[in-house]
């Protein structure tokens, strides 16, 4: 909710309260004057029972909803016991961004649509066998599916960033002077 104190839009219309952005945004369409929302609500704050005051949240995306900790946490032991799998030799474990190297494409597909016919067998009531005759668990073969549609994903968003910066992707941050900051937006 945004909260408006006295705002008019230049068609005449008073706003005073607390509107959702959907009900501003609703009368911006229909004003036959324009309409500066910004201007217009002075609702790119928020102000908080304790005095305290934000920009609103609204327009930025809200990881802490989206991303569930009890999935990533989950995933994150399946990825761990993953790296102790096919471990390089002359290393004790595999780098856990290994996967970030790249794959092709063809890899994480067939991996995906493997896994994702054995999800539809357990989730069907039958069992699942990996190719060693294990049987397969849910949590398991979901995580695995989350792996190849993150890995999919990865390759196909790296590319770009990678026709953004016409092929210089930096591998490490710059060196920077304490007590400096530095832009690493692309």
């Amino acid at each position: 909710m945004l909260k408006v104190t006295e705002s008019a839009c230049p068609c005449g219309e008073k706003f005073t309260g607390e509107y959702n952005l959907d009900q501003l945004v609703e009368h911006q369409k229909h004003c036959k004057t324009y309409t500066d929302l910004v201007g217009l609500v002075q609702a790119t704050t928020r102000a908080f029972d304790t005095g305290a005051t934000r920009d609103t949240d609204s327009e930025k995306l809200d990881y802490e909803g989206f991303i569930s900790p009890i999935v990533d946490h989950r995933f994150a032991q399946y990825m761990h016991k993953c790296r102790l799998r096919n471990i390089p030799a002359g290393q004790t474990v595999r780098a856990s961004d290994n996967w970030q190297k790249g794959m092709p494409l063809d890899a994480y597909a067939k991996s995906l649509v493997r896994h994702v016919a054995e999800f539809r067998l357990i989730h069907d009531g039958y069992k699942a066998f990996d190719e060693k005759g294990n049987e397969l668990e849910l949590e398991e073969v979901l995580c695995a599916i989350r792996f190849n549609v993150d890995g999919y994903l990865y390759e196909i968003l790296n590319g770009k960033l990678n026709k953004v910066n016409k092929g210089r992707i930096r591998t490490t941050l710059p060196e920077v002077p304490q007590g400096q900051s530095v832009n690493t937006t692309i």
